[in-house]
């Protein structure tokens, strides 16, 4: 009857949040299509806002604690959840709209013109300064179009629509995964992530047998959206190798995106590019390098076998001792002849000044009169050229 204990509860596993916790990256999905990314921070003095739409900043830290699937709307002091039930578009119920029942009109009338809207401009701005609502401008507008109850039906639901988009924008609060970060990407620009939709994300995913406690290695140009994505599926369980061609990972910025976990995190491991396939020449250089040294060191071994037994060689050392003295003497005079020639260089052909001594100094002396003389019948010799020239012609 001794059961087994229960094994001990494995701590990798965290339940999905259904809510926004602080320092989350949130994905906003608006009516026209538009996919913006925020994080939902605190503020603070130092601490920039996070958020910006139409040239606008907005706080997010409001949207801590909202459930995902929240529809938001864009107010004049920041973004304001709407109750369960509302969609992006309002419904056109909400406004007063005109009575149906007269079903002969038709466009054949109308004139696109802007004398239509006797709303003027400066009144519509006072409203946006005052905190109006969408809604409220949306009916303003409604109410002062000339031309709106002499429209079909159709065109009115396709008035109201345009302009619930541009004076009554929405929201929708969306996790960041896989498929919406690769939608919103792909959207922005398609070239950076390769042209990869979500639908090639999950086939990549699946055709790679990706799950939980396998060891991948992986190497991209998609922003990090792969890597991402792989971490988040695996759940913490295996190892991903991410191999990048930079000093840095540069793909930290779309990964923090995910909201990875500690587990997820730690399971994720860069690779530089050099480690992963290191070059080979460096080693083979290396080893014939190690070759020819084993080899000059077995022919000196063979010198040193082949030279005569060590003895006393007096002339042969007096010999040697006068040939390098010879060899120091004969530099030296070269190198005061180069310094005393740089000089007359330097100068311009002028006769240096007087050197102490004699031997080297005088022949340098001598080197300057030449030299100097020679300049003058090259001049000469340009100037008497010059002067035929110009009496031939």
């Amino acid at each position: 009857d001794n059961k087994p204990p229960p094994p001990p509860p494995d701590p990798l596993p965290t339940p999905t949040p259904s809510h926004v916790r602080e320092n989350d990256h949130v994905l906003l999905r608006f009516g026209d299509h538009r996919r913006i990314f925020a994080q939902c921070t605190k503020n603070s003095r130092n601490q920039k806002t996070p958020l910006k739409i139409n040239k606008r900043s907005y706080p997010t830290t409001n949207l801590i604690g909202l459930p995902y699937g929240t529809v938001l709307e864009l107010g004049p002091k920041g973004l304001i959840p709407l109750p369960p039930g509302e969609d992006l578009v309002p419904e056109a119920s909400v406004l007063p709209i005109v009575d149906e029942s007269s079903c002969n009109n038709d466009n054949r009338d109308l004139i696109d013109s802007n004398t239509s809207q006797s709303l003027p401009q400066s009144q519509l701005e006072a409203m946006k300064g005052s905190g109006a609502s969408g809604a409220t401008i949306v009916a303003a507008l409604v109410s002062h179009s000339a031309t709106f109850n002499n429209k079909t039906t159709y065109s009115q639901a396709k008035y109201i629509k345009r302009k619930q988009k541009k004076h009554q924008p929405r929201c929708r609060l969306l996790r960041c995964t896989g498929a919406t970060v690769c939608e919103a990407l792909f959207m922005k620009d398609p070239r950076r992530v390769m042209n990869m939709r979500e639908d090639t994300l999950a086939q990549m995913l699946s055709y790679g047998n990706v799950y939980a406690g396998c060891q991948v290695l992986l190497f991209e140009q998609c922003l990090g959206l792969l890597t991402g994505a792989l971490a988040q599926r695996m759940g913490g369980y295996g190892k991903i190798l991410s191999i990048h061609t930079t000093f840095q990972p540069a793909f930290t910025d779309v990964i923090n995106r995910f909201n990875l976990t500690f587990a997820e995190n730690n399971s994720l491991k860069w690779l530089p590019c050099w480690d992963a396939f290191p070059d080979n020449t460096h080693t083979n250089n290396d080893d014939d390098d190690d070759d020819d040294d084993d080899a000059e060191d077995e022919d000196e071994d063979d010198n040193d076998d082949d030279a005569p037994p060590d003895g006393p060689d007096e002339a042969g050392t007096d010999a040697n001792i006068a040939k390098v003295q010879q060899q120091q003497q004969q530099t030296t005079r070269n190198t005061r002849k180069r310094r005393v020639i740089k000089n007359v260089k330097a100068t311009g052909g002028r006769k240096s000044q007087k050197t102490r001594g004699g031997g080297a100094a005088g022949s340098a002396t001598g080197v300057v009169k030449v030299k100097k003389s020679t300049n003058r019948r090259n001049t000469g010799g340009r100037g008497r050229g010059r002067r035929g020239r110009g009496k031939n012609n």
